[in-house]
């Protein structure tokens, strides 16, 4: 049985970094990632929310973290964070950021690398932005915790900081609250507090939720252009596969607490091997498609408050066979290619 070929059409050329040479910065990982699980407790029992996740990213390259809904990408950065609450127990085999253990490291320690080496664009701008204190004396306030500057000198760096961004009379702009500005300006904004310690290392959760699709392409660039500079690598969490095709590298495909597929975007675009990253791909909307042409992944993700089969997409698979219920493996098709499938399509197209 074959599973049919899958192709992305992309509006844009997938996202090239001008200023790292690919061969060299793949050694580097800045971010290293192995058999994360992350549990929650709460009142209707234990929540399952990732399962033995698995990724890395290399130093000036960017990861597009993608899969529906509730599949578990937020919680994968957020564990890498170190910001989930009491309720989450966290495990890992590994789990190293900028060169620091994160799993033996004293709290203080991370607590400095947040913010300062690792900087984060939160889902939902307006909302993460603090409502009761100007924008500019939000920036000067992360200015002068990570980059130790006087008041006058900070004041000068946050508004090139909005300046830089491209907000429109950033002097102005810097005693706006967050409600006097629009959805796309507090997103810049949210770049501007994220780049201002001039991190190492880019968390991008849903940069474009809300936003209309000429604001979408501006704020994609911008970030793009800011990471390139830096040879920051960068995480970008998204459920628009064909946004992430556009400005990433590499991919790793969630589905239900578990990645499912790590790979390049020229694998994605072209070949995807495991049954829901092409099924992911064919109904994602181009600008060609009619609504009859979308197609629907069938069934809902499983409650991750019940007992969980090894292979949490077998109830959704139309290729599920016995083999499916026994533990689930890491297959290598590559050494830039895993899939967790018993039977990977490797004769796909």
């Amino acid at each position: 049985m074959t599973l049919p070929a899958a192709s992305l059409p992309v509006s844009h050329a997938s996202h090239q970094n001008p200023t790292v040479e690919p061969a060299r910065a793949e050694k580097v990982a800045l971010v290293d990632v192995e058999d994360l699980s992350v549990s929650f407790r709460t009142r209707d029992g234990t929540v399952a929310a990732l399962d033995r996740v698995s990724f890395s990213v290399a130093r000036g390259r960017t990861l597009g973290m993608v899969g529906e809904s509730g599949s578990g990408k937020s919680v994968s950065a957020y564990a890498l964070m170190h910001l989930l609450g009491d309720a989450a127990e966290v495990s890992a085999t590994k789990m190293t950021l900028a060169g620091l253990d994160l799993l033996t490291a004293r709290p203080d320690a991370i607590q400095a690398l947040r913010g300062k080496t690792v900087s984060m664009i939160f889902q939902n701008a307006r909302m993460a932005l603090n409502p009761i204190r100007p924008i500019g004396l939000q920036l000067m306030d992360v200015l002068r915790r990570h980059r130790a500057m006087i008041k006058a000198d900070a004041r000068e760096a946050a508004i090139n900081a909005l300046a830089e961004v491209r907000i429109p009379d950033p002097k102005r702009r810097f005693d706006a609250y967050p409600f006097e500005l629009s959805g796309g300006m507090c997103q810049r904004v949210m770049i501007a507090l994220a780049f201002a310690s001039d991190p190492e290392v880019l968390i991008a959760d849903e940069p474009t939720t809300g936003l209309d699709v000429t604001t979408q392409a501006t704020i994609m660039d911008l970030i793009a252009e800011k990471a390139a500079k830096r040879a920051m690598s960068t995480i970008l969490i998204t459920h628009d596969l064909a946004l992430a095709a556009d400005h990433c590298d590499d991919f790793a495909v969630m589905h239900a607490g578990h990645v499912v597929e790590r790979c390049t975007t020229a694998t994605i675009k072209s070949a995807p091997v495991h049954p829901y990253t092409s099924l992911l791909v064919r109904a994602t909307p181009t600008a060609a498609s009619s609504l009859a042409e979308l197609s629907s992944i069938p069934g809902n993700l499983p409650d991750l408050r019940s007992a969980l089969p090894s292979c949490r997409f077998a109830h959704r698979c139309t290729f599920r066979q016995p083999v499916c219920d026994t533990p689930l493996p890491r297959v290598t098709l590559s050494d830039r290619h895993i899939v967790a499938c018993h039977m990977p399509w490797k004769d796909a197209p």
